[in-house]
Formats: C-alpha cells, structure tokens, sequence
C-alpha cells in the first residue's frame, strides 16, 4: 500500500446543523444496555494495512479515557474466522459497529448471505455504524453495502508525491468535526480517495472534503468533473446513524490526538450520546452570520431596538453536553444590543428575540472564543450551544 503526506489545511464551510434525538425505543431490535457497547471489526482481507493492529486498541484506550462506552473487540486475531459469530442475535447486543479496512478480493466470502441482512436489518433498527477508510473498498460484490456507506471508492488520485491538499470542514458544530475549525493544520500520513456511485453529496451530510479552489486535481486519478471530493460524511440509514471517514490508513494517523477527537465523534454520535446532523426532525435557521438559532417559544411584543438591554436566563455548554456556565439560581445576564458586551455570537443569536421568547443557539467558534479559547473550559476553536429565555427588556433611547 502506498502511504504518501498529506497537509490537512483546515478551513470551515459554513453549513446548518441540527441536534439530533436516538431512535425510538420501539425502533431498536437489540438491547441497549446502560453503557452502549461498540464492537470493533479491523482486518485486511487482502492488501495490508499498517493501521490496522491499533484500531482496536486505540479505540477501546479512548472508551476508558472517556468513559462514555464500551468496546468488544470482534476480531482480536484478525481473522476471518472470527466474524462467523457475527449474527443477528450478536449484533443485537451492540449499540455500535466500527468496521476498518476488510478490503480485497476476498471480501465476497467474508459474510455469509444470512449475516448480510442481519448487518443491513441492524444499522436500519438503529445499531450505529462507524466505516473507516478502505470499508469503502470492501464487498464490491454487494450494492447494498454500498448504499449502506453512501459511496464506493473507485480510486485514490493523491498518492506519494506527497502535494499538499486543503480540506475545508463543511459543519464544525458536528461532533466529529469540533476541534477542526477555522485555520489549524493537520499533518498526516494519509491516503484520500475519490468515491463513484452511490456517491452523490445531496444524499449525505458532508461533514470535510478537498477545498476545490486549493487543492491541485491535476493529479492521475483525480477525474471528477465537479472536483468534488468528499473526506467524511454522515447519514441515516433507516433508523441507524452511519459515520465514515477516509482516513486511517496509516499508523500515525492513529497516534494523533487530532484524529482521535474526529473518530471519536463519529463513534459517540452514530450510537446516538452527541448530537449532529443528520436528523430531518429538527429544524435551524441560519442567520446572515452563521449562527444557527432554533425558537423554542417565539416571545410576545416588539423587538429589541438597538442598546436595548436584554436580560437573559441562560445555559451555555460544549457539544459534548459539558456544562461551561448557566445563570440559574442567579442573575440573568445582560445583553445590550450593538454594545458588544458579550462574544458575538451571542448578540447575534438574541437580537431578534422578544420578551419570553425561549431559543437554542448554535454559534461557531470564530464567534465565541475562536483561536485563543477561554481557559479549560473552552479549548480553542470549540463552537458553544446556548439555551437562552428572555426574561426582561430594558428599553432604552439613547446609548448606553
């Protein structure tokens, strides 16, 4: 396998994003035990992947690290005949699925036909499923796995020549893409491929691809007409929640913090802990400045008028849930509208909100702390989710 030096050049894409709820309960067809387990399948059926002996590891140091699930390793020696115990009654008892690198020809026989429609039956029940990097590659004898993914990798244009490409982050407020905002740099041993049919970007939530006007698709392979080059994506299938990245191919890839905070994203928001999109049941306005606003109560009278001061009950958390501050049991904070007395982001999300009105706000990291962050609470480039209620206007008719 060719493993070439890409420069991740991280820029963020401006899209809308929804907090998302798990599946019913009537929807599930396996039992959701009180930490969700996640299984890990990490093979190569045919051409080798360096990566592949720290998947399983890596993830399952990252569930202790964090504590918010567990892993079971489904292939601890890597071999085929390990996966003959993956069942319908086996996936039944996982709330996730991490699959790795089983590509080449040899994948045809690696799932019986009955464990096929188990697997398809699962995801649609809403077990998550995590696909990493050359999963794209595998089973090319079964369209439905295809369609399961939402795409198939046809080939990988970029290889060891080593020319640097940019990607740009397409929704920084899902989990998998949090701490890839604004202009950080990512190095990486890293292959990227581009993907054919079923690929079709309107059907997925791209999550980072290749920026198209910095990326040099001159290179042999890259023969995509739209120059559209997806890097990671996330979809619903059925009642499941499917995440995909094409990276993880090298082993470094795997030693990188980075990385980690990206899969491990993907992995808390496919069994449902973090919210993301895509979920069509929730809706978002995105205002003019990329702040993402969903009214819980529209409130009753005027609209604030410029140094109007607004006082507001509110909740500000990560989008991991973390609780960074809140005013209950206290002062409601002050909000004088065009006096910038609170980050950005904030002001623009309150500003069309009238008395009693109760909103959530969804506000990009250059509109909160950006670079520089705020202690620990808020690392740099850490996009915040406020709840907020209006709950007195003070009217005012000259500046403050």
């Amino acid at each position: 396998m060719t493993v070439f030096s890409v420069l991740l050049l991280l820029t963020t894409l401006q899209s809308a994003t929804a907090p998302s709820t798990q599946p019913s309960a009537d929807a599930l067809a396996h039992t959701v035990p009180a930490l969700p387990t996640v299984g890990v399948v990490a093979f190569t059926a045919g051409e080798p992947h360096a990566a592949v002996d720290h998947v399983a590891s890596v993830i399952r140091d990252l569930a202790k690290e964090i504590g918010t699930f567990r892993v079971i390793e489904l292939t601890p020696k890597q071999n085929a005949r390990d996966l003959r115990k993956l069942d319908a009654a086996r996936l039944a008892s996982l709330n996730g699925l991490v699959w790795l690198s089983t590509t080449g020809p040899d994948t045809t026989k690696l799932l019986t036909d009955e464990q096929r429609s188990a697997l398809l039956s699962a995801v649609k029940s809403g077990m998550g499923f995590v696909a990493i990097h050359s999963t794209a590659n595998s089973f090319r004898d079964w369209p439905a796995f295809a369609e399961l993914l939402g795409a198939r990798a046809e080939a990988t244009p970029w290889t060891a020549d080593g020319l640097p490409v940019t990607v740009r982050v397409e929704d920084q407020f899902h989990p998998a893409c949090e701490r890839l905002s604004l202009t950080a740099s990512w190095f990486l041993l890293e292959e990227i491929y581009q993907f054919g049919s079923p690929y079709d970007r309107e059907r997925l939530h791209l999550l980072m691809s290749l920026d198209p006007t910095a990326t040099d698709f001159s290179v042999p392979g890259a023969t995509r007409t739209d120059n559209d080059y997806a890097i990671a994506w996330s979809k619903l299938f059925g009642e499941g929640r499917v995440f995909y990245t094409t990276l993880g191919a090298s082993a470094e890839t795997w030693e990188d913090p980075i990385f980690h905070q990206h899969l491990l994203g993907g992995i808390r928001w496919s069994v449902g802990q973090v919210a993301g999109k895509p979920d069509p049941r929730e809706q978002w306005e995105v205002l003019p400045s990329g702040v993402r606003i969903r009214d819980l109560v529209v409130g009753e009278g005027e609209l604030p008028k410029r140094y109007d001061k607004l006082m507001v009950a509110y909740k500000c958390r990560r989008l991991d849930g973390t609780v960074i501050s809140e005013s209950e049991g206290g002062e409601p904070l002050e909000v004088t509208i065009g006096y910038k007395d609170v980050i950005d982001g904030l002001e623009y999300g309150v500003t069309t909100m009238k008395l009693g009105g109760k909103r959530k706000i969804l506000i990009p990291a250059e509109l909160a702390y950006g670079v520089k962050g705020a202690g620990d609470d808020i690392p740099p480039n850490t996009p915040l989710v406020f709840e907020v209620e209006v709950v007195e206007i003070k009217r005012h008719t000259t500046k403050p």
